[in-house]
C-alpha cells in the first residue's frame, strides 16, 4: 500500500471488476458474480464512492437503500439502539449541544460542521454534503436539491477495514465537488475527529499543504473540541495520505540501472482513472498545460537572445524546445501503447522520440529504420514539422548517447550534468499531474538518465518536474512562493545530501532579496541541470505575481546560462498562471507555438479521453494512431 501515491489494496475490487467487464461476452453475469465475491472480500467501504452513488434500480432503490437492507440482514432484521439504519434522522450525540458551521481555513467554499447543524433551524447554504457518519433515511436537507455523499467511516480504532482508502475517497469527493463549483458541507457526528481528518487530507489534495500544517490550521478553527488525537489510526492515516507524493529514494532508479525486461510497465490500466484525471478535466487545466509548454519555449528563446529579440519577425525555437516537443509526443505515445497493448515504458517511448528528432536533424544513427509496420520513418505528425528538422543549437550529451544507440538498444549515457536533461523533460509534469505521480516522477528521472549519467542532473530533473506539477495543479488563485515552498517540502524523501537545503535557501532568498542579479549568477553559474533548477526557482519566486511574468523572463535572461534558467522560469510561472499570463507578443510570434498548443491539447485528450480507444474498446478519433503510433 502506498497511500500518498493513491495506491490501496482495496483498489483490487475496482480493477478486477473493470477487467471482468472488459473481458467481453456475458459481461453482466460475469461482473455480477465477480462483484459479489469482491464485495464480500473488501466490504462496502472498498467500493469507490462515485460507483456507490451511481447505483440505482427497481423499484427506485439506490446504493444507500442496498446498504440499509444489508445492515438489517446482518442485524437479523432489527435496527440498533439508535434506530439505525431505518430511522428517518439520526440524533446528534448527547454531548454535542449545538451545531456549528466553520469555513475550512484553506478553502472557505468548504464548510466544516456536525450532525447537530443539520438538525437545527438555521438554513445551511451549501450545494453538496459529504457525511462521514451514520445518517437517516430522509434527505439530508429536506426541500433542498443537494448532492449527498455518504461515507462509511467509523469513529473508532480497529473498526475500518479500508481506512486509508475511505479517507482518501472522502477527501477526493470534496475536491470533486469543489471543482464542480459547489459549496460543500463536510461533517461527521461531533465534527471533532473524522471531519478534521478528511479536511486535512483535502488541504493536501487541493493546495499541497503538508499534514502538520493542515492539522494545525484546522485545530485553530475547530475550537469547540478536538478528539482526533485520541484516534491514533485515523491520525496516522492523515499523515500517510498527505505525505510526499513520491516516498522512495531507492525506487527512483535510472533506465540504465534497470534489469533487462523491467522497462515495460502497466500504463494502460489506471487504478482510478476518474480520480487521477480530475485536474485535467478542469476548465482552467488546458491554460495551465499550455502555459507550461509555451512558457518553456518563450523562456528558451528569450534567454538565447539575452533578453533582446528582433521586432516583428518570427522567433526561433531553441534545441530545448525542440526536444521538449518530442518528450511530450513520446509521452502521448506511451499512453497509446499502454492502452492498446497493456505494457509500455514512458522513458523507453521518449527514447524512441529522441531518435526521431535526431533523424530529422540529420544526425547519423546506427540503424534509422524503426517503423513497426514497415512504413516510413520517422513516423508521426511531428516528423512533418519543418522547424523540427532545423538545427537550433547543440545538445552534445543527448547527441552523443543517441549516436551510439540502435532502435532496440540504449546508447551509453555520458557523464554530463548538462541542462538539457532537465529542460527537455519538463512536459512530463502533465503526466505526473494527470495520471500517476509516483510512476511519472520516476520516469522523468529515467528520461534524464537516458543521456546524462551524472546523478545530480537526474535528481534536478525529477525535482523540476515535481515542482512544475505543483504549479500546474495549484488552485485557481495560485500563491507561487507558497506552492514552491510546499513543493520543496514534498521532495524530502527523494532528495539526498544538501540538495533540499539549496532549494530552500534559494526560495528564502527570493523572499528576502528578490531579483538579485549577483545572487542569481552565484547559484546558477553554468549550463548544468542543477543550475537551471536553482536559477529558475529563484527567479520564479522573485516574480510570483501574474503580471510579473514578462519581467521574470527578462530578468532570467541575464543569468550566465540564460536560456536554461529562463526556460525553467517560464515553465514554472506558465504552469502556475496559465498561458494567458505569458507575453502575447512573444507567444504569437514563436515559430513552434502552434505545435506546443497542439501537444498540450493532445496530452490532455490522451490522458482523459483515450481518443484511439483501448485494446478492448473503440476510440472516437480514427486518425489518432497515425498521429501517435503506439
Amino acid at each position: 500500500m502506498r497511500p500518498a501515491q493513491n495506491s490501496f489494496p482495496a483498489q483490487h475490487l475496482q480493477l478486477a471488476l473493470e477487467a471482468a467487464v472488459r473481458a467481453g461476452n456475458d459481461t453482466d453475469t460475469v461482473a455480477a458474480i465477480a462483484g459479489a465475491l469482491l464485495g464480500a472480500r473488501w466490504g462496502c467501504s472498498g467500493i469507490p464512492l462515485q460507483w456507490q452513488q451511481a447505483v440505482n434500480g427497481w423499484p427506485g432503490l439506490t446504493g444507500v437503500d442496498l446498504v440499509r437492507l444489508a445492515v438489517l440482514t446482518a442485524q437479523g432484521g432489527k435496527d440498533d439502539g439508535a434506530g439505525w439504519p431505518s430511522v428517518a434522522r439520526m440524533p446528534a450525540p448527547a454531548d454535542v449541544l449545538r451545531g456549528f458551521a466553520i469555513p475550512h481555513p484553506r478553502d472557505p467554499g468548504v464548510v466544516l460542521g456536525n450532525l447537530a447543524l443539520l438538525q437545527g433551524t438555521e438554513p445551511v447554504d451549501v450545494e453538496a454534503v459529504v457525511s462521514l457518519c451514520r445518517m437517516g433515511t430522509e434527505p439530508v436537507l429536506p426541500g433542498r436539491d443537494v448532492e449527498h455523499v455518504r461515507v462509511w467511516l467509523v469513529d473508532s480504532d480497529g473498526h475500518n477495514d479500508n481506512l486509508h482508502y475511505v479517507v482518501d475517497q472522502a477527501a477526493r469527493a470534496v475536491l470533486r465537488l469543489r471543482q464542480a463549483g459547489k459549496r460543500v458541507l463536510l461533517h461527521c457526528a461531533a465534527g471533532q475527529s473524522r471531519t478534521p481528518a478528511v479536511a486535512a487530507v483535502y488541504s493536501n489534495l487541493a493546495n499541497g499543504t503538508d499534514p502538520e500544517t493542515a492539522l494545525s490550521d484546522l485545530r485553530q478553527v475547530l475550537s469547540h473540541g478536538w478528539h482526533l488525537s485520541a484516534h491514533a489510526e485515523l491520525q496516522d492515516a492523515v499523515h500517510a495520505l498527505a505525505g510526499p507524493a513520491v516516498n522512495s529514494q531507492a525506487s527512483l532508479v535510472s533506465t540504465s540501472e534497470k534489469k533487462e525486461g523491467e522497462q515495460e510497465v502497466l500504463l494502460g490500466v489506471d487504478p482510478e482513472p476518474e480520480e487521477r484525471t480530475e485536474f485535467l478535466r478542469e476548465k482552467w487545466a488546458a491554460s495551465r498545460v499550455r502555459g507550461l509548454l509555451l512558457g518553456l519555449a518563450v523562456g528558451d528563446t528569450l534567454g538565447a537572445g539575452r533578453g533582446k529579440l528582433p521586432a516583428e519577425v518570427s522567433l526561433r525555437a531553441g534545441v530545448s524546445t525542440q526536444l521538449a516537443c518530442f518528450t511530450a509526443e513520446g509521452t502521448i505515445r506511451a499512453f497509446v501503447r499502454g492502452n492498446h497493448r497493456g505494457l509500455s515504458s514512458g522513458s523507453g517511448m521518449v527514447w524512441h522520440a529522441y531518435r526521431r528528432w535526431a533523424a530529422l536533424q540529420g544526425i547519423e544513427l546506427p540503424d534509422r529504420h524503426e517503423s513497426g509496420n514497415g512504413g516510413a520513418w520517422p513516423d508521426g505528425w511531428l516528423a512533418q514539422v519543418p522547424v523540427l528538422a532545423q538545427r537550433r543549437g547543440s545538445a552534445p550529451a543527448t547527441v552523443a548517447a543517441l549516436s551510439g544507440s540502435g532502435p532496440d538498444t540504449l546508447g551509453k549515457p555520458t557523464a554530463s550534468r548538462g541542462c538539457h536533461a532537465l529542460t527537455r523533460t519538463l512536459p512530463v509534469a502533465v503526466a505526473v499531474a494527470g495520471h500517476d505521480s509516483h510512476f511519472w516522477v520516476q520516469e522523468a528521472r529515467a528520461m534524464a538518465a537516458l543521456t546524462h549519467g551524472d546523478p545530480a542532473a537526474q535528481s534536478a530533473t525529477a525535482h523540476a518536474v515535481a515542482l512544475a506539477t505543483r504549479c500546474l495543479t495549484s488552485g485557481p488563485q495560485p500563491q507561487v512562493r507558497q506552492i514552491l515552498k510546499e513543493g520543496i517540502r514534498s521532495l524530502r524523501d527523494i532528495t539526498a545530501g544538501d540538495e533540499l537545503g539549496r532549494l530552500t535557501r534559494a526560495l528564502e532568498r527570493a523572499d528576502t532579496h528578490p531579483a538579485d542579479a549577483n545572487y542569481l549568477a552565484h547559484i546558477a553559474p553554468d549550463a548544468t541541470a542543477p543550475s537551471a533548477l536553482l536559477g529558475g526557482l529563484y527567479v520564479a519566486a522573485s516574480f510570483p505575481e501574474r503580471d510579473q511574468v514578462s519581467a521574470a523572463l527578462r530578468f532570467a535572461a541575464g543569468a550566465p546560462d540564460a536560456d536554461s534558467v529562463a526556460c525553467v522560469t517560464g515553465a514554472l510561472l506558465g504552469a502556475a498562471h496559465g498561458a494567458e499570463a505569458l507575453p502575447v507578443d512573444l507567444v504569437s510570434r514563436h515559430e513552434l507555438a502552434w505545435v506546443l498548443d497542439t501537444l498540450a491539447h493532445d496530452l490532455i485528450a490522451q490522458i482523459t479521453e483515450r481518443p484511439s480507444g483501448t485494446e478492448y474498446t473503440a476510440g472516437w478519433d480514427e486518425h489518432w494512431w497515425d498521429r501517435y503510433p503506439g
